[in-house]
């Protein structure tokens, strides 16, 4: 594996915006930096020390979105890298659809969480966001959201947040071309096991049908219901496509099926064996992943995505 750098922020985790009490999922946590003017510093590949980069600070994120990197409060968001939760409230831009979508254990997810990061007690959890990059402006995603891994300190001591999703089953591998390798291979094995162990999501698996489930949508801090986990959950990047295709669909405005949709995507993937191959080959359309009546029957680490970067400005 090549060598890269490292990119490094100290705050606090908001226990409180994960659902329940607030409204964030499993895999997006928002950190409030120590000190937001001076919060970040990189290491480069082979260097001995680290340096701060106060430019991002103020900088900016060019993408799907385009606002600060840091809100007003000084809050980063960060979507942890290599792991992909259920989705909790998922609504394609410009729908008119009403409430947000939500897949099976998404709440179950985002609970567990919650109740793990606050058993402490404490509403905010010291932290630090490491993100394993050749360069600081790698590593922020097109919505804006440094991809890392955030570790916690808890009275046993530091731990990182992705591994414990993976492994208590709640959430399942996601990786793209700039996931490093040896993060795979944990991963990997991790994911393997909660699936044996039938922990989590893996109750039910990742084998389905894609198909939507109307009913299942975003219930703000409700935990009085049933979680409604009855079922497989697909893909959380294909049930993204789903729930925007569904959509349009209802309302008539595409004449298209899932499977047609997919396959004139400019999106793709490599199979993982690819990714130690220098990823040369092209792209396969997400459309392969439907098998007969779109059964979706896929090992999800067994799949790479395009990274989807950010421009970041001063």
């Amino acid at each position: 594996m090549r060598s890269t750098g490292r990119l490094e922020a100290r705050g606090t985790l908001e226990t409180s915006a994960i659902w329940p009490a607030g409204s964030a999922d499993a895999d997006t946590l928002r950190v409030h930096l120590l000190t937001p003017h001076a919060g970040f510093r990189f290491r480069p590949a082979g260097g001995a020390r680290f340096e701060p980069v106060p430019a991002l600070a103020t900088a900016w994120i060019r993408g799907r979105v385009h606002r600060p990197l840091l809100d007003a409060a000084g809050r980063l968001s960060v979507r942890l890298e290599g792991v992909d939760a259920p989705e909790l409230h998922y609504s394609p831009a410009g729908a008119h659809s009403g409430r947000a979508f939500r897949q099976p254990f998404a709440e179950s997810a985002a609970r567990a969480l919650h109740a793990w990061l606050a058993s402490s007690g404490s509403r905010s959890l010291p932290c630090r966001v490491v993100a394993d990059v050749d360069e600081p402006a790698r590593a922020f995603d097109t919505y804006g959201r440094c991809v890392g891994e955030v570790w916690v300190e808890t009275e046993t001591g530091e731990h990182p947040v992705a591994p414990w999703l993976l492994r208590e089953g709640w959430a399942v591998p996601a990786f793209y071309a700039t996931t490093p390798h040896d993060k795979i291979d944990a991963f990997v094995a991790l994911a393997h096991a909660a699936r044996r162990a039938r922990r989590g999501l893996w109750a039910r698996g990742t084998y389905t049908w894609a198909r939507l489930a109307w009913g299942l949508r975003y219930r703000s801090g409700r935990l009085d219901e049933r979680e409604q986990d009855e079922d497989a959950v697909l893909l959380p990047k294909l049930f993204r496509r789903l729930v925007t295709w569904a959509v349009a669909r209802r309302a008539g405005d595409t004449p298209r099926s899932f499977r047609q949709e997919l396959a004139r995507g400019d999106k793709g993937y490599w199979p993982r064996a690819e990714l130690t191959a220098g990823r040369l080959a092209p792209l396969l359309p997400l459309s392969t992943l439907l098998g007969e009546r779109g059964y979706v029957a896929v090992d999800p680490e067994d799949l790479v995505f395009p990274a989807e970067l950010a421009q970041v400005t001063r």
